[in-house]
C-alpha cells in the first residue's frame, strides 16, 4: 500500500479537499434529522419549558411560517449534501484515475528502456495483460 500512496503523493490538494467535502457532507447529514426535530419539538408539538437552540433567531413563532422556513432549510440542506457528496466522489475519482495513469506511463517508460531479448523470451500478448489488467502485483520478469 506504501508503494501505492507514492502515486499519491502529487496530488495532496485533491485529497485534502475531498476530505473537506467529506467533512461538510458528514455535518449536513446530521443536520437534517436536527431540523426535522425542531420542527415537531416548536411547531407540531410544542412544549413549554422547550429548550434554546442556535437556529432560534431564525425562526419566526408563527407555526406555518415556522414550518415553511425549516422545510426550505432543509431542502438547502439535502442540496448542499448532494453537492457535497459529488464534489467529494468526483474528486476522489480524478485523482485515483490521475495515479492510475501516472503509474501506467512509468510502466511503459519501463517496458521501452528494457533490451529487445526480454521481449524475444516473453510473449507480447502475456506483457501487455501484464501492464493493463495485473499490475498490482509484483512480476520477476518484469523487473528488467
Amino acid at each position: 500500500m506504501r508503494r501505492l500512496l507514492v502515486y499519491m503523493r502529487p496530488y495532496r490538494a485533491y485529497v485534502a479537499v475531498s476530505l473537506v467535502f467529506l467533512l461538510v457532507q458528514s455535518v449536513l447529514q446530521a443536520l437534517g434529522p436536527l431540523l426535522t426535530k425542531i420542527a415537531v419539538d416548536r411547531y407540531l408539538q410544542p412544549e413549554p419549558a422547550q429548550g434554546f437552540t442556535w437556529i432560534d433567531p431564525l425562526l419566526p413563532v408563527d407555526p406555518w411560517t415556522g414550518l415553511t422556513r425549516v422545510g426550505l432549510l432543509y431542502i438547502g440542506v439535502l442540496i448542499g449534501t448532494f453537492i457535497s457528496e459529488f464534489a467529494q466522489m468526483y474528486l476522489m475519482q480524478y485523482t485515483g484515475q490521475l495515479a492510475m495513469f501516472d503509474l501506467r506511463r512509468q510502466l511503459m517508460a519501463h517496458l521501452q528502456r528494457l533490451d529487445l531479448a526480454f521481449f524475444d523470451r516473453n510473449p507480447v500478448g502475456r506483457l501487455v495483460t501484464r501492464v493493463t489488467t495485473d499490475w498490482a502485483s509484483s512480476s520477476p520478469s518484469c523487473s528488467g
